[in-house]
């Protein structure tokens, strides 16, 4: 699942582009003030008005700092603007190239309309560009790349998220990445290898358990990244016994209807009910779709 490019931001070094006074804030109150001052908030009776340009000091781009310009984008991505925070994400770009948090703004909402080849180049260029701070950056382009495979190699997309797991090792949604890179190969690969990726994902299944438990503040990208991690359980236990391999712990502790339907109870509690478009977001492997659709719709035993 992609990570919100806003992530990055905990990134003291990028925290100080916010101009923000030190003291005695520390860097999650400097997080927490830096998102509070691009709440997009304006006057009610203001019509046909832009509510981002509070978070800029003048409507000349070419006077922009970085910082105006991570402002803005995050400012259209919290009204829901794709297309805003990417078009501002390419106009800062062109003045900071080298900009580690625009790069990921432009990747995460390629992504996000459906721009998987255009957010492979974008997140190729960067992960050639800068030495990223944190997995978001590689994370992202390993996500992409599940869904332009043309784009590429699954061996590629491996060493991507194992990279983001070396930068963030508690990233659930870096682990969700890589049971999805692991599940591809299984599914395509010989024996042998089929074997191999097997394995590593029952290693990265025992490290997303737990993972849910974030459906308690939900949103719409963990519901679906919890409906794929239901989806991928059901047809790796598929594959786990073609194989012939024991059943791993997590298949022996888990069901994946039970964790489809608690993603699917927070998903009618915020108003999604369409199946269909959910598990689109989640499953990234087109042949995986119905499997979600059907462990989605799932009534329970009695």
């Amino acid at each position: 699942m992609a990570i919100a490019p806003r992530t990055i931001l905990k990134n003291p070094a990028l925290l100080a582009l916010t101009t923000l006074a030190v003291g005695a804030v520390g860097a999650g109150g400097m997080l927490a003030l830096y998102l509070a001052s691009v709440s997009c908030q304006y006057p009610a009776n203001v019509q046909n008005f832009d509510p981002c340009a509070y978070t800029v000091e003048s409507s000349d781009t070419s006077r922009w700092t970085e910082r105006e310009f991570v402002a803005h984008a995050t400012c259209d991505a919290g009204m829901d603007n794709d297309w805003g925070a990417l078009d501002t994400a390419k106009t800062g770009l062109l003045r900071y190239p080298s900009s580690e948090v625009l790069l990921n703004i432009r990747g995460y909402h390629e992504i996000n309309l459906g721009l998987y080849d255009e957010a492979v180049d974008t997140l190729r260029n960067g992960v050639a560009r800068v030495t990223p701070s944190n997995g978001v950056m590689e994370n992202n382009l390993a996500w992409a790349g599940l869904w332009a495979p043309r784009k590429m190699d699954l061996r590629e997309a491996r060493a991507l998220y194992t990279r983001s797991l070396e930068r963030d090792p508690n990233s659930c949604e870096a682990v969700h990445t890589g049971m999805w890179v692991e599940y591809a190969i299984a599914a395509k690969e010989g024996e042998a290898e089929r074997r191999n990726a097997i394995k590593r994902y029952d290693t990265l299944r025992d490290r997303y358990d737990g993972c849910e438990r974030r459906l308690a503040e939900p949103s719409e990208d963990r519901i679906q990244e919890v409906l794929g991690a239901a989806t991928l359980d059901f047809e790796m236990s598929k594959l786990a016994a073609a194989n012939n391999q024991t059943k791993p712990a997590w298949a022996r502790a888990h069901m994946s209807t039970i964790l489809a339907r608690s993603a699917m109870t927070v998903a009618r509690s915020e108003g999604m009910t369409d199946v269909d478009t959910l598990c689109s977001g989640a499953t990234p492997i087109g042949q995986t779709h119905t499997t979600c659709v059907q462990l989605a719709k799932a009534k329970p035993c009695r």
